[in-house]
């Protein structure tokens, strides 16, 4: 027989022994990683919160709206294009001239058209029913008068009276002969507008029998404000020998006219037309036309005056490969084929020149190399000077120019010793965006304004602050501004425009 105690100390003993080997277990089992079981979650879109709504407020018409100008960046000092920058400067469009520091005048369809200097809608200029379609005008500086050719070989003249009473008038000139030969029609007003200068084709220049050569023209010229009065015969430009009447130009001062033709280059003092401010501010000169240069069988075309009318620019034979020669106004019949012709670069080329004062900026681009050099014409020596590459400038550091489009400084406020300066049109290169750039002698080049492209050419404003971009399609794409550099989109605005023209900003040139 068991004592009573015995089962129960039995029981403690077992249920000690399974407390112990519990105890183990949980001993070796935190000293192991285990890793907890995830919870599973349904998969959800996240859901972002709605942002609230901006509203656009209805803009307000105004009578001469006009397109806000986005500035376009300029590059920092280094000329070098910002990492990660890879979008060029985006240009405003509108269906509006926007404000700019003058008038811009174009041919559009026939007709003659202005981008008034305030803004606002582009304005057909008025022309008389007969007039017939346009081909060709001319603008004096102050922008008041504009001389116009038609197809019809009519020549007129408009008065855009500028005081805001008198409607703009126009004059129909009476022409002797015919106005248009195969190179068009070539005239010129002075710069009061007062005067007009025309070559007359077939016109016989005397009473004698002999028929003129072939190619032959008269300079003529008139007072506007008598049209149907006597016309001064001014020069005979002679043709002969398969060479014609190369057209003629008058000086800055507007007292010579040169011209070329079969015989050479000349100049010829210009006699007043009756009434005319010329004829009130001096008195009558004699006509003594004197030859400047014989050409000999090689081609020869006027280029330009120098701004005081003492040197003429040359171009000696043909396309790009022509040469450029200085020939003094004081020159005695050179002879110009005797210099040896030297071209600035080839066929595939493109090369311009720019008037400042004494100096002569030229510029050129075969596109694989583009350079540029200044003539001091205070410097040279004798009757006629053949320019030729001497000392050209080709690149601005380690940046390699193209430049075209020539203008001698331009006042953006970056370089003021002006004189020193020309700014032109620059394609992107390794480095540099497109755009205008300025060029110092000092050797510094400044951005002025960036643009998408600059592979065509500028029509620059008379002041420099303003410009319009024609692509190498010849369509108007780009007008800008600076100081404050703006740029506009006009490629939908100018569609099918060409022949432009600043001029300085005047009232608006309809009848009211």
């Amino acid at each position: 027989m068991k004592h009573p105690n015995a089962s129960g100390a039995y029981e403690r003993l077992i249920f000690a022994a399974l407390c112990v080997a519990i105890g183990i277990v949980v001993s070796l089992a935190g000293c192991q990683n285990v890793q907890p079981v995830p919870t599973p979650t349904p998969t959800r879109t996240p859901i972002l919160p709605t942002a609230t709504p901006t509203l656009t407020p209805t803009p307000t018409p105004t009578l001469t709206p006009s397109p806000t100008p986005t500035p376009s960046p300029t590059l920092p000092p280094s000329l070098v294009i910002p990492a990660g920058v890879q979008t060029l400067p985006s240009a405003e469009t509108g269906e509006l001239c926007p404000a700019l520091p003058a008038d811009l005048l174009f041919i559009r369809e026939g007709s003659l058209w202005v981008c008034p200097a305030e803004g606002g809608s582009p304005q057909a200029i008025p022309v008389p029913p007969e007039a017939g379609r346009i081909t060709a005008y001319q603008l004096t500086p102050d922008g008041r008068h504009i001389a116009y050719v038609t197809e019809a070989g009519e020549l007129f003249v408009v008065d855009r009276a500028p005081d805001h009473e008198t409607a703009a008038q126009q004059t129909r000139i009476p022409t002797s002969g015919r106005l248009i030969d195969e190179h068009g029609a070539h005239f010129a007003l002075t710069q009061d507008g007062t005067t007009l200068f025309y070559l007359a084709w077939g016109v016989h220049p005397s009473s004698g029998p002999d028929l003129p050569e072939p190619g032959t023209a008269t300079l003529l010229s008139l007072a506007v404000t008598d049209p149907r009065g006597l016309q001064q015969v001014e020069a005979l430009c002679q043709g002969g020998s398969g060479q014609g009447c190369g057209g003629f130009l008058l000086s800055p001062t507007e007292d010579y006219a040169a011209f070329v033709d079969a015989r050479g280059v000349w100049s010829v003092p210009i006699e007043p037309a009756p009434g005319s401010e010329m004829a009130l501010q001096r008195s009558r000169v004699a006509l003594e036309a004197r030859q400047l240069g014989v050409a000999g069988n090689h081609t020869v075309r006027l280029h330009s005056w120098s701004p005081d009318g003492a040197w003429l620019l040359l171009e000696q034979g043909s396309g790009p490969t022509a040469s450029l020669l200085l020939l003094s106004h004081a020159a005695e019949s050179v002879a110009l084929g005797t210099v040896a012709p030297s071209a600035f670069c080839g066929d595939d080329c493109m090369m311009a020149t720019s008037w400042n004062g004494d100096r002569l900026w030229i510029l050129w681009d075969t596109g694989a190399q583009g350079c540029l050099q200044v003539t001091e014409t205070r410097d040279l020596a004798g009757p006629i000077k053949l320019l030729h590459p001497q000392e050209p400038v080709c690149q601005a550091g380690s940046i390699p120019l193209h430049p075209r489009s020539p203008r001698p400084f331009a006042d953006s406020g970056m370089n003021s010793d002006f004189e020193d300066t020309i700014s032109f049109l620059q394609p992107a290169v390794p480095g540099i965006w497109s755009g205008l750039y300025t060029y110092s002698l000092s050797g510094e080049l400044t951005p002025l304004v960036l643009l998408p492209e600059a592979d065509g050419t500028l029509v620059w404003a008379p002041d420099g602050e303003a410009f319009l971009y024609i692509d190498g399609h010849q369509s108007p794409a780009y007008l800008g501004t600076f100081p404050t550099s703006a740029l506009w989109d006009v490629r939908a605005l100018l569609q099918g425009a060409h022949s432009f023209t600043w001029g300085a900003g005047l009232a608006p040139v309809g009848d009211e």
